[in-house]
């Protein structure tokens, strides 16, 4: 375990907060549910194994958040308590799953944890202790990367397929514009010569 956070904790900008989020840059791939919807893992975990004294072995999946707490002793006695005999959960504080700083993590109940939803989908205050860090909460995609929205939208526009011709560019060559952007000038001529041919008798027009 102590191998583990040694390693993640390599990944990590050094320069980092100690109050801000400290996201995982490689966070672990989507899922796909069994109705074929691809879904964020939701935690960052390992299998840890062990023998005991008998030589009997062992092996348990641990979110990173639990490893952490388990290595520095930071869990009280309630929390290893409610971890080991009553399935705790690891809550993120600021709602972000891929976030490593402790500080940001709690364990408690799963109801708790699950009530906390509700605290980010909403604005009004927070009624939970520890209280959740809403500022902090960021969107997040299946790979569990932050979703940079600017970017989407300009992926969006600059696409092969028009809806409106009005959007698109032409060359200089191009008929559309010989056909249905005359030039004023040019036009402004052919109407002073379609006026003279008609002052001079002449039975045909220069549109026809």
């Amino acid at each position: 375990m102590r191998q583990w956070v040694s390693k993640t904790n390599w990944l990590l900008d050094p320069f980092r907060e100690d109050d801000d989020c400290w996201l995982h840059p490689s966070p672990p791939p989507g899922r796909l549910s069994n109705a074929g919807i691809l879904r964020p893992c939701g935690n960052i975990s390992k299998r840890c194994q062990w023998s005991d004294n008998s030589g009997k072995r062992h092996s348990l999946v641990l979110n990173y958040g639990i490893v952490v707490k388990l290595v520095f002793f930071t869990m009280t006695k309630q929390q290893q308590d409610g971890f080991i005999n009553r399935q705790w959960h690891l809550s993120h504080l600021c709602g972000n799953w891929t976030c490593l700083n402790p500080k940001h993590t709690t364990v408690e109940p799963g109801s708790v944890n699950l009530s906390r939803n509700n605290c980010f989908s909403h604005r009004s205050g927070c009624f939970h202790k520890p209280e959740c860090l809403k500022d902090l909460k960021v969107p997040l995609g299946t790979d569990g990367k932050i979703v940079d929205h600017k970017e989407l939208v300009e992926s969006r526009t600059h696409t092969d397929s028009f809806d409106d011709w009005a959007t698109q560019t032409f060359d200089e060559d191009d008929d559309f514009n010989h056909s249905f952007i005359p030039d004023p000038v040019e036009e402004k001529s052919l109407a002073e010569d379609s006026m003279k041919i008609k002052m001079e008798g002449e039975d045909f027009d220069i549109y026809d």
